[in-house]
């Protein structure tokens, strides 16, 4: 059925060809006026042409469209059909079977109609193409060949009934006659069968064939003898193999499990390894601090020993120190009483001993004057603050207390200036003075300048 329906699509391709060319020309659609139908046939037939093959190849078209649309309805319930499960009986198959021979007729006479037709057109493209290269010389053979290109109408209908007689075995007495009469058979038998097929009597369930790889296991099945045991057997392997295979799964999956526990310990066992060498170093680091230690503890013994005999040695010298500081105020310098009753002998720089005594009271001296100063400026400023805190009152138009308000202010400033002047020390050098500048003379204790 479905040849059908592409037979009436190259049955109607190719008659709106044979009408193109029988109207317009080949190169119609691409603006050529070169190659058109005026061009290959007579000028005494074109109008006989165009008012009797013109509208049979319509009329063919026509038939070929509704053929065309009865196929396609064929098609369809075909389809429906065999989606059922049926199959159409003897009468719409022998309906069928006529249908598409003439379908096929009607192919083979529109292709071969429309390759005379197109061969018209070739043979008058290369006359007329022979004609431009011969030349001016020979232009009366150029126009005899192209007036023997063209086609006649009783060339052309000739050359139609040829055809007709090779398909249809018979000649036709109007052009495109047996064409015409062949597509409207055809419609009607299309419109027969698709009544046939249409009709629930017509139309049975389709036997449904096997395969034959199919029919052969049966067949062996079949010829199979039936054992009990066998089958019993047989299932419990099934059964054992499932089962084995269901444990193989399980196994692997406790491996992967296992395998996966290794690789944490191993990764556990390594760091713990690390641990291991971290400790011992520590270990060994701790051992080395306490020999250091221990090291430290004998050295630090050692210089508290040393020290303890210092200061021994320190407390001894004090006490000789005190003791001839003793001497030297008691004015006895032959000697000196040592601690334990002995006599102690001066030391050979007394003379240096005797001026740093002596700085050092000037030092005291100096100190205590510093003292008495910042002890008037202290008093000084407390008898501001009482000052300001309770100034004094005079009555207006009295002589003697203006006089004593001006007496108070002097006295104030003097008092000011006097502890201004008591800030700023004197400098006086305690010293021996540099090395190498000239000495003063030497001068009695009671000579020099002495700081109460």
């Amino acid at each position: 059925v479905s040849r059908l329906a592409f037979g009436s699509d190259i049955q109607l391709a190719n008659l709106f060809y044979i009408e193109q060319l029988l109207v317009s020309g080949p190169a119609a659609d691409h603006g050529d006026n070169d190659n058109d139908s005026a061009s290959v046939f007579v000028s005494a037939d074109r109008q006989r042409i165009a008012s009797e093959v013109v509208p049979s190849v319509a009329s063919v078209i026509q038939n070929c469209k509704a053929s065309k649309a009865m196929a396609i309805k064929l098609l369809r319930r075909s389809k429906e059909l065999k989606g059922a499960g049926m199959a159409a009986n003897g009468n719409a198959l022998e309906v069928m079977a006529r249908v598409e021979q003439q379908c096929s007729q009607l192919v083979e006479y529109s292709v071969r109609t429309r390759t005379v037709i197109q061969d018209y057109f070739a043979n008058s493209a290369s006359a007329g193409s022979s004609a431009a290269v011969g030349g001016s010389g020979d232009d009366a053979e150029a126009g005899m060949g192209a007036a023997q290109a063209l086609v006649s109408f009783d060339r052309l209908q000739q050359d139609i009934s040829s055809v007709a007689q090779d398909v249809f075995g018979a000649n036709d007495a109007i052009p495109l006659g047996l064409a015409l009469n062949a597509s409207q058979q055809l419609t009607k038998e299309l419109t027969a069968a698709l009544a046939l097929i249409s009709d629930s009597d017509a139309v049975s369930k389709m036997e449904v064939s096997e395969a034959p790889w199919i029919k052969r296991a049966a067949q062996f099945k079949a010829s199979l003898v039936q054992n009990a045991d066998v089958e019993r057997r047989t299932e419990a392997l099934n059964e054992e193999i499932v089962s084995l295979a269901r444990k193989l799964r399980l196994r692997d999956q406790a491996i992967q499990e296992y395998s996966v526990k290794t690789e944490m310990l191993e990764k556990r066992t390594e760091t713990m390894r690390r641990q291991g060498e971290q400790v011992s170093e520590l270990q060994r680091l701790l051992e080395a601090a306490k020999s250091k230690e221990l090291t430290y503890e004998e050295a630090i013994e050692s210089l508290q020993g040393e020290m303890d005999t210092l200061e021994r040695e320190c407390h001894k010298l004090k006490q000789a120190s005190a003791a001839a500081k003793t001497a030297a105020l008691a004015g006895d310098f032959s000697a000196i009483i040592g601690p334990g009753g002995g006599s102690v002998p001066l030391p050979s720089d007394f003379l240096g001993l005797r001026s740093k005594i002596g700085a050092l009271q000037e030092s005291v001296s100096y100190l205590r004057k510093e003292n008495a100063h910042l002890r008037a400026k202290y008093m000084f400023k407390e008898e501001s603050r009482l000052m300001a805190a309770r100034p004094l009152t005079r009555s207006l138009g009295s002589v003697g207390s203006s006089a004593l308000s001006e007496v108070a202010r002097e006295a104030r400033v003097v008092a000011r200036e006097a502890c201004r002047l008591a800030a700023m020390p004197k400098l006086v050098r305690l010293g021996n003075g540099d090395v190498g500048q000239p000495q003063r003379a030497w001068q009695p204790m009671r000579s020099r300048p002495q700081f109460d």
